[in-house]
């Protein structure tokens, strides 16, 4: 799932990405330098991508079976992510439909589906804006 959303995800949606995966020390330590706070008190996405030329950071959950983009996780990334000042995009990724289907009854308003048997659309959980920060 992680090569979908490096070559199929972040080209297609993301002006000038840079991508994060959490997992990893030295990511983890770059992240710090974009003034993210470790991970102590919640759960790393499985990746970040920052927007270079937007200045975004995408949030992307790829795992949904075990962690998608719940009300009660949309707070606790927008929390720990708000001290880089940053505008944050939070994404759940699933392989295909059927999939998605078997979670969007938990999927949080003002958050992002991306379905990789779809890679060309995104799915926007709120009808007031579309990729980018209220004003």
């Amino acid at each position: 799932m992680f090569h979908q959303i490096i070559a199929g995800f972040a080209p297609r949606h993301i002006r000038k990405p840079r991508v994060f995966i959490p997992g990893r020390k030295s990511d983890r330590r770059a992240l710090t330098f974009l003034g993210i706070a470790p991970f102590a008190n919640v759960a790393m996405p499985d990746v970040v991508i920052h927007d270079l030329e937007r200045d975004w950071l995408f949030l992307i959950d790829a795992s949904p079976r075990y962690r998608k983009m719940t009300e009660s996780r949309r707070s606790k990334l927008n929390n720990h992510f708000a001290s880089s000042g940053r505008h944050i995009e939070l994404f759940s990724v699933f392989r295909d439909h059927r999939e998605f289907s078997r979670c969007i009854e938990s999927i949080a308003w003002e958050t992002n589906v991306w379905v990789a048997s779809s890679p060309d659309h995104m799915i926007h959980f709120n009808g007031e804006r579309f990729l980018g920060p209220y004003r």
